[in-house]
């Protein structure tokens, strides 16, 4: 799979919770990765919280394997202040190998990162 298309897609949601108007980015954010979990065999739930939903799934590979636990999210710091900005927080840019995007590193980057691992791993 060519990684980087996902990821440029996963990075130019405006998922910032601290943003009312933002909110549905936020769930648009969950959405995004419940349907990738999906599509490699996770069971998906979403549960929704008085602000923001929270996505869980797992996905049982064998049971005398070890359990692996991931931990991410999908929300993003404001990009404030904005003239800092060399590009559109929310519009990814690769530049000399390296994305730029509000949270290409947190935490955005290492969840699709965890994403691309669970690729690797057998089916059920």
């Amino acid at each position: 799979m060519n990684a980087l298309a996902p990821l440029l897609e996963f990075l130019s949601i405006p998922s910032v919770s601290t943003d009312p108007a933002r909110k549905e980015d936020v769930l648009r954010a969950a959405l995004w990765l419940r349907e990738r979990l999906k599509a490699l065999g996770f069971r998906t739930e979403l549960v929704e919280t008085p602000l923001h939903p929270i996505l869980y799934a797992e996905r049982l590979v064998d049971e005398k394997a070890p359990t692996v636990l991931v931990y991410g999210h999908y929300d993003v710091q404001p990009p404030d202040p904005l003239e800092l900005w060399e590009t559109p927080p929310f519009s990814p840019v690769v530049k000399e190998g390296r994305v730029y995007a509000r949270g290409a590193s947190d935490d955005k980057g290492q969840l699709f990162a965890h994403l691309l691992a669970a690729e690797g791993l057998p089916s059920t």
